[in-house]
């Protein structure tokens, strides 16, 4: 299905839901448990070259979007809500994966002047390399990294910052315990030495649970992280484990962001084991109770056509 059909049809879908999505906005304040959204970015910048490229124009429409009508925080302030068992705002948090050196030309300057708390996650190789990023090599693109003063810049600015392996690797893939430590806590410390700070938080590359092992999880929590991403394409529950933060595309259209903040109900019933065992919080996930038993029998011809459209509900993007 073209691209503008897709749209047309989820905007169709966004607008018809709206009163299901008021009810269970006002259910959920009533119960305290409102989520907590995280999304992830990666390039800022005019070309629109890859699909992980959002133009200055349309992140900032998101990032004013999520300001005028939420709370925007900082990863430990999200950490903190998601050990509260209650949430009456909808609160969101903003991170960038890679490190690219098109960031700082206009989206990080003006974040930091807006005084907008955001977590960068680095892979530290093509940093210190200023190599290209192999998958922008594979689309024929060579897109400068950031430097090493451009990371400790962000440190000095009070910005959060986290791993993102060395190489960008694929972890889930690795079998090699000395190479899984290499990449992540390898990178770890490569990022500590450019920032001049403890980096305590770190982001699965692709972040699927196929791009994560038990290897890395017992890694990391032997080394003290504080907290992991994954790209799980779903929301966070206050009184849910504070340690794993499932974080959602933010390179996508503005329509897709109002999708998820306005708690589109399809995306609520979204729940994925993660399984890999480490200490957890044994709070129960929030039950919702929706205004009709199914949107399906509310909305069937919106809802029959987004079910035949998973990339609707997903989309096609690279997780980087």
């Amino acid at each position: 299905m073209p691209s503008s059909a897709r749209n047309l049809l989820l905007a169709s879908y966004y607008l018809a839901t709206q009163p299901i999505r008021a009810a269970i906005h006002y259910r959920l304040k009533r119960k305290k448990q409102l989520p907590l959204p995280v999304f992830f970015y990666h390039r800022v910048a005019d070309d629109g070259a890859t699909p992980w490229t959002i133009s200055n124009a349309n992140f900032k429409k998101h990032i004013q979007y999520l300001k005028s009508n939420f709370d925007l925080v900082s990863f430990p302030e999200l950490q903190i809500r998601l050990r509260k068992a209650e949430s009456d705002r909808i609160a969101a948090a903003i991170t960038f994966d890679d490190g690219y050196a098109s960031n700082f030309d206009h989206a990080i300057p003006w974040m930091l002047e807006n005084n907008i708390p955001f977590t960068y996650f680095v892979s530290t190789a093509y940093s210190l390399t200023q190599s290209p990023f192999p998958h922008d090599q594979k689309l024929g693109f060579s897109f400068q990294p950031n430097t090493p003063a451009q990371i400790r810049q962000l440190a000095e600015s009070g910005v959060t910052l986290g791993g993102h392996t060395r190489s960008h690797a694929d972890i889930g893939s690795l079998t090699d315990l000395e190479r899984i430590e290499e990449e992540i806590i390898g990178g770890i410390r490569e990022l500590e030495d450019m920032s001049g700070t403890r980096i305590e938080y770190f982001a699965f590359p692709y972040g699927d649970i196929r791009n994560i092992s038990q290897a890395s999880i017992n890694c990391l929590r032997r080394n003290g992280i504080q907290g992991i991403c994954s790209a799980y394409n779903e929301l966070n529950w206050p009184g849910k484990d504070p340690w794993h933060i499932k974080r959602i595309h933010g390179d996508c259209g503005m329509l897709r962001l109002k999708n998820w903040m306005t708690l589109d109900p399809r995306k609520l019933k979204r729940k994925r084991r993660f399984p890999f065992e480490y200490h957890t919080l044994n709070e129960p996930q929030p039950t919702f109770v929706f205004p009709h038993s199914e949107t399906e029998n509310a909305f069937p011809k919106i809802a029959e056509a987004m079910h035949h459209n998973e990339s609707l509900m997903t989309p096609p993007l690279s997780t980087h």
